[in-house]
């Protein structure tokens, strides 16, 4: 399996609410940017069940996440 990076600004720390999200929204966001199902313009096909797999959140606290950063943060 060839080498995938994802690189990450260093300015992603001072984009605007940042600095005002939970461990947990900066960590799951860092994941959505990186995991492995990501591509180059950001659309892929993953499960709840892999996403909880990976980040070791449970169905519940992902599923919160996700609607926590397509509705109130415009993210995703």
């Amino acid at each position: 399996m060839p080498a995938c990076y994802r690189y990450i600004q260093c300015r992603f720390w001072q984009e605007p609410g940042v600095e005002t999200w939970s461990i947990d929204e900066k960590y799951f966001y860092l994941y959505l940017l990186t995991n492995p199902n990501t591509t180059q313009c950001g659309v892929y096909n993953i499960s709840i069940r892999r996403m909880s797999f990976n980040t070791g959140y449970d169905k519940k606290k992902v599923e919160q996440l996700i609607k926590k950063f397509t509705e109130l943060k415009n993210k995703i």
